[in-house]
């Protein structure tokens, strides 16, 4: 049986238990510093990258910023370009055909029968009445005078007939028919004029070889 004998003093055990305990402080410090370090070695990279994200964001911004401002001409030459092109649709919306009323006519005109006179008759008002709808209220008026050589019946009878089957045609009737000496049937007609004498063609706009 053996047993342990402390020759060393009191105070040198003292001593060495001091010298421990600051060296384990020491390390503890310097392990401390080491991760205070890395923390702010990492939030320095970070600052940095976000400080370049900021100035790639901010060329960028500047960049497109030229880009509006070059274009901002362009984009005042479109906007006229647009209103000059309503403007344009809404003068020419209400184009009537005289060349398509003469051809209706010419189309359903008897073979005994002729015109002496046409004349077409629409008021500026009734140009300004649109949109156009059809079967709606009379945008003018349409009188004809001419001759037949089938008398009253069948050869008005019949003109006024053919003439009803023109769209733009209603409300048809005779104003005057007397024979002459010569045994030819002189005749009036008026009829009111519907909104198919509008060509329509600029309903939706300029057709894009116009523009």
């Amino acid at each position: 049986m053996s047993s342990r004998v402390n020759l060393l003093p009191r105070e040198a055990e003292d001593r060495e238990r001091a010298r421990r305990a600051r060296f384990l402080l020491v390390l503890a410090g310097i392990a401390f510093l080491v991760v205070l370090g890395l923390l702010y070695a990492l939030q320095v990279a970070r600052l940095n990258a976000a400080r370049g994200e900021l100035e790639a964001a901010e060329a960028e911004r500047d960049e497109l910023q030229a880009e509006v401002t070059e274009l901002s001409a362009y984009a005042e030459l479109d906007q006229r370009r647009t209103q000059t092109i309503e403007l344009l649709t809404a003068v020419m919306a209400p184009e009537t055909s005289l060349g398509g009323i003469l051809q209706d006519v010419a189309a359903v005109m008897p073979t005994d029968s002729a015109l002496t006179s046409l004349t077409v008759t629409i008021p500026q008002e009734a140009l300004e009445q649109g949109p156009f709808d059809f079967g709606g209220p009379s945008f003018g008026t349409l009188a004809a005078a001419g001759e037949t050589l089938r008398g009253h019946a069948p050869g008005v009878e019949r003109l006024l007939l053919e003439f009803d089957k023109i769209a733009a045609f209603f409300n048809v009737f005779v104003t005057g028919s007397e024979i002459d000496e010569e045994g030819i049937t002189v005749f009036t007609v008026e009829s009111d004029l519907g909104p198919e004498i509008f060509t329509g063609r600029y309903v939706e706009g300029l057709p894009e070889e116009l523009r």
